[in-house]
């Protein structure tokens, strides 16, 4: 098969072409031929080895979308020709998060690698079908971003009718994710982006107001919308730029959800300010396979979107990356295999 591979951490020259063993599966185990994969944030840090350091050589990627090629003997749910996807990260399956469908809370837990790629061998318990609505390009497009943002500001969050959230980043595949569930919710979105091409396309994906951020104080404008008040709940996945601002833009009582630090990982406090607003902050890293399940019903159903920005061929994955790095794109970049 034909695959991505990273051989040595470095930019986007670093994601080379080749040819590799088809995987093969152990009795519980299925073969899904890769139909579309997306390309996300973490595949860029794994990419130049920030964060959580992958050993070297890898294929990168743990958005999927495929059908399935054979299964092992003791596989039950599936059958080939099924269409499916994955839960991005692979649990024990035995410890008591697990069990009590926690997945995410698993310690002994992976997350998932190999999406860039012809084809992928993985646990049963991971996948998911998909409806037959559903492309290939639109179920590789959900699984980290919508999990991450239905937990946090759904499970954690409490994200109710009525309420106003500010989501950073709207051209991102997070926060194309975040404002379609916002909406859905029945939520007011305020959101940024960095660049004035990219206001339409918030506006066009639900964004009730649009903050350029390269232009506006985005706590100065929060309050300006929300006549003073401040927001009930703000999603940041920027970090260290952002925190102080995410902090000011809050209500009284309000939560920050935090899952990401793209623009740095460290920042300070006020805990003055923190405890007198009565403010809350929550971390979140993916969520529950719960958390699919649901997310992709409500896709069936039609009550959520996902915004596709652009298609590559696999083997361009270093032109869709620098596309990403340089915040060219609105919504997810996908790859697709064949």
């Amino acid at each position: 098969m034909k695959a991505i591979v990273v051989r040595e951490y470095g930019g986007p020259e670093k994601l080379s072409y080749e040819e590799e063993t088809d995987p093969t599966i152990n009795e519980s185990q299925v073969l899904v031929r890769i139909r579309a994969c997306s390309v996300n944030r973490r595949d860029v840090l794994t990419r130049i080895g920030q964060g959580l350091k992958i050993p070297l050589p890898f294929i990168p990627g743990g958005d999927l979308a495929g059908e399935v090629v054979s299964v092992g003997t003791s596989v039950e749910k599936f059958r080939v020709g099924d269409r499916v996807i994955a839960y991005p990260r692979l649990p024990c399956g035995k410890c008591k998060p697990c069990l009590s469908k926690q997945e995410d809370l698993c310690a002994h837990s992976s997350i998932m690698l190999g999406a860039y790629a012809e084809m992928i061998s993985l646990p049963e318990v991971t996948l998911l079908p998909i409806p037959p609505n559903m492309s290939y390009d639109i179920g590789a497009s959900i699984p980290i971003d919508f999990i991450t943002a239905w937990n946090l500001l759904v499970t954690i969050g409490k994200l109710d009718i009525g309420d106003t959230v500010l989501v950073y980043a709207g051209g991102s595949g997070l926060g194309t994710s975040a404002i379609s569930i916002c909406k859905q919710r029945g939520a007011e979105v305020i959101t940024t982006v960095g660049e004035e091409w990219k206001i339409d396309r918030a506006q066009a994906a639900g964004a009730d107001h649009v903050i350029n951020r390269k232009k506006e104080k985005i706590a100065e404008s929060i309050m300006r919308i929300t006549s003073g008040k401040g927001v009930d709940l703000v999603l940041d996945h920027v970090g260290a730029p952002t925190w102080q601002e995410s902090l000011h833009s809050l209500r009284e009582g309000g939560k920050m959800l935090v899952c990401g630090t793209t623009g740095g990982n460290q920042a300070s406090i006020d805990i003055r300010q923190f405890y007198s607003k009565k403010l809350s902050i929550h971390g979140g890293l993916l969520g529950p396979r719960e958390d699919l399940v649901t997310v992709v019903k409500l896709f069936e159903e039609g009550k959520l979107s996902s915004v596709i920005d652009s298609l590559f061929k696999l083997e361009d994955a270093a032109q869709a990356h620098s596309k990403m790095e340089h915040s060219e794109h609105f919504g997810k970049i996908i790859l697709k295999p064949r």
